[in-house]
């Protein structure tokens, strides 16, 4: 019997992907160091104004009371769901993004730029989808890519922003908005970056569109708030990531924390945001994050984006929507080289690839 390397490829593969997961979970078994985190949190009182001296890039600081804040309205069926966001003349926007380069090995370097939107008027019962799409001949590096794509999100939150009506309006991002990733980067592609964000950010403002960032994220920034607060040495701090905490300190599904204001160098001198943790489903705890100015719609912000998860069966319905007009399908990307090759007047794509890449387009079976 022939030997077949792809049962043995499938059980390296099955060993790895255990040996990682196993390796996430140690945290959770670290129980001793995350209840004393716990303790110290409930410990915390409510900060009044960022009069800290923070020595962290970047920290969350609680200003609300301590506690696990349930949902106002715990609805778990879709229907109910839908006609309680209609009631309230709740309308809901999202934006994601996208791009595919055919790499170095193309003659004629390309990179196409994909936002994906989705929004539902639920008052209006209006609901649509759509994208934005650009094109540039070359994008010399990451970082100047994701400032274009940044170019791209504004013309689509433009074209989306005018759509949404209602008594309130959210526009979910799946990103950040604290770019504490951004501080690696040179100061002036950082600050270029911020500016846009900034200006996307204000857009929604001027519009009275509550602009909430959803995400999942590795940050410790609750540990190294509460050692800011607790006067804790760096040396000395617990750094637990913010999941870890959250998981065990959320006790029911839709709740979320206390409201923190978030601390980040990168955008310290823009814009203010708060934010917190919601938990979707055990080990499903998504991060929050909305101007300031808007805080006082942090209940509704926590209902909608639980609902929208319910009716996306674990993760927010407007984002998949908007990731599913963002992705730029095998299909599509085959259509880009023809117009590629069409355009430089060769029969077909193979003939502007190196061989490297050509080969990798037909492997050996």
């Amino acid at each position: 019997m022939a030997w077949d390397y792809r049962i043995s490829k499938q059980k390296l593969l099955s060993e790895a992907v255990e040996k990682a997961l196993k390796k996430y979970l140690m945290d959770v078994v670290r129980k001793e160091e995350v209840e004393r985190l716990i303790e110290l949190f409930n410990d915390t009182q409510p900060v009044k104004g960022d009069k800290f001296l923070i020595q962290y890039s970047s920290a969350l600081l609680p200003i609300e009371i301590v506690k696990e804040y349930p949902l106002r309205n715990r609805i778990q069926d879709k229907a109910a769901i839908v006609e309680y966001l209609r009631g309230k003349s709740v309308s809901v926007g999202a934006l994601d993004s996208s791009f595919y380069s055919p790499g170095p090995h193309l003659q004629v370097p390309i990179t196409v730029i994909s936002v994906g939107y989705w929004f539902h008027n639920y008052g209006a019962e209006e609901s649509s989808a759509g994208c934005s799409i650009d094109a540039e001949s070359i994008v010399e590096n990451r970082v100047r890519l994701q400032l274009k794509v940044k170019n791209v999100e504004k013309e689509a939150v433009n074209e989306l922003i005018d759509k949404l009506r209602g008594s309130i309006k959210v526009l979910l991002f799946d990103e950040s908005f604290n770019l504490s990733y951004t501080l690696s980067w040179s100061k002036d592609a950082r600050k270029e970056f911020i500016l846009k964000v900034k200006a996307i950010i204000d857009t929604c403002v001027k519009n009275n569109v509550i602009p909430v960032g959803v995400f999942y994220t590795t940050a410790k920034d609750i540990s190294r708030g509460i050692s800011t607060i607790h006067l804790i040495n760096q040396r000395n701090s617990l750094e637990i990531s913010d999941r870890v905490l959250m998981n065990i300190f959320l006790t029911k599904e839709g709740s979320r924390s206390p409201l923190f204001l978030i601390h980040s160098e990168a955008i310290r001198k823009h814009y203010k945001l708060v934010g917190f943790y919601l938990k979707l489903g055990e080990r499903n705890i998504v991060r929050v994050e909305f101007p300031e100015i808007f805080k006082e719609f942090t209940d509704d912000i926590q209902e909608i984006i639980y609902f929208q998860a319910l009716l996306g069966n674990g993760y927010p319905l407007g984002l998949q929507r908007a990731h599913e007009m963002a992705i730029i399908t095998r299909e599509e990307r085959v259509l880009i080289e023809d117009v590629i090759a069409r355009f430089l007047n060769r029969p077909v794509i193979d003939y502007i690839l190196s061989k490297k890449a050509s080969s990798k387009r037909w492997p050996i079976a």
